[in-house]
């Protein structure tokens, strides 16, 4: 018989944040391990007898793996899927859900005896109740060894809780399951303990697959124009026009040779103005002989220049590293660390 105990504030086993993972199990000895030692039960993992109508655990009569036959009707509320929830909970009388047989148990001051079935549903049993799966409803409500109640829940959803309060829950042959998770950074939880003493008797919990975290956001400040938002990066400011230099503008073209006559060349180019201005006339010709010398030419008023194209995106920014903290468990179940920032691009 496997049999564990949990004395907890926040706890939550059977839990996933990627890949699949099944429960742990340890003795119930196990004082490191458990945070509590409380004394092994007897074949039924009980460790009082004190009776159910109190709240407590109930009379060892009353738990199904201590009888060789089936337990009596005022030991608590039966529950199977084809009952119905409008009825009291009697063997002959079952209601449906797990939920309302918890609901009228808590009333009662009973347990709750389950079928073998599996339970599409998401449980909260209170401090004080017990539950008892497994059952041969087919038959006489006997305990049936190796056969489990199933609680099933919808993903996103812890399907077993356990709240605090005065006494101990006793949960025996249950197997939990937690489907994948489906939201962004969403965790896959079997059971949630909150603040309460529970002992787990041949009990199984799986977890299923966590969801990866949302992705980071493209940064939308100032940097530069934002021309395509789906962009990774975002786009720098346009370059400067061609003729935006320094006030010394381009530099003028080099003189004409004359190939009649070397001693006679034309003069340099004057230079060029900033946009908005006239370039300077050019420089006059080398004399030759008594002809005398050849004037510059005016300076050429046009405009010339033309707007630069966009420069070249710049590189993407570094990615920024991955959570690493160990996330928070609460009430509502696990959040996640959250990721660093990228680097700017």
């Amino acid at each position: 018989m496997r049999r564990v105990h949990w004395v907890a504030g926040f706890f939550a086993f059977a839990m996933s944040l990627g890949p699949y993972v099944s429960g742990c199990f340890n003795k119930s000895d196990d004082c490191e391990a458990n945070l509590s030692c409380g004394q092994p039960g007897g074949p039924g993992g009980m460790t009082s007898t004190s009776s159910g109508a109190g709240g407590g655990p109930p009379d060892a009569k009353c738990v199904p793996s201590s009888n060789a036959g089936p337990v009596s009707d005022d030991c608590g509320i039966f529950v199977e899927l084809a009952g119905d929830d409008a009825r009291d909970g009697t063997k002959s009388s079952p209601v449906q859900t797990l939920t309302k047989a918890i609901e009228l148990a808590k009333k009662g001051g009973g347990a709750v005896y389950a079928c073998g079935q599996v339970f599409p549903e998401t449980v909260e049993i209170p401090a004080g109740v017990s539950f008892f799966g497994g059952l041969d409803c087919q038959g006489d409500w006997s305990y049936a060894e190796g056969k489990k109640t199933t609680i099933e829940g919808a993903p996103d959803v812890i399907p077993l809780r356990i709240v605090k309060g005065a006494g101990t829950v006793l949960v025996e042959d249950v197997l939990v399951k937690a489907t994948d998770a489906t939201q962004d950074g969403g965790s896959s939880i079997a059971v949630l303990i909150d603040g309460a003493t529970v002992d787990f008797t041949r009990c199984e919990f799986i977890a299923g697959n966590g969801v990866p975290g949302t992705k980071g956001t493209t940064p939308e400040e100032a940097i530069g124009s934002l021309d395509n938002p789906d962009d990774p990066g975002v786009i720098g400011a346009p370059g400067a026009s061609a003729c935006m230099g320094d006030a010394s503008g381009n530099m003028g073209g080099v003189g004409k040779a004359n190939d009649i006559c070397t001693e006679s060349n034309g003069g340099n180019g004057g230079d060029g103005g900033i946009e908005g201005a006239n370039g300077t006339s050019g420089a006059d010709g080398i004399p030759a002989g008594d002809g005398g010398k050849g004037k510059g030419g005016p300076a050429d008023t046009g405009t010339g220049c033309e707007p630069g194209g966009y420069g070249q995106d710049g590189l993407a920014g570094a990615p920024g590293a991955g959570g690493v903290g160990p996330g928070t468990i609460s009430v509502s179940g696990y959040v996640g660390a959250s990721g660093e920032p990228g680097a700017r691009g």
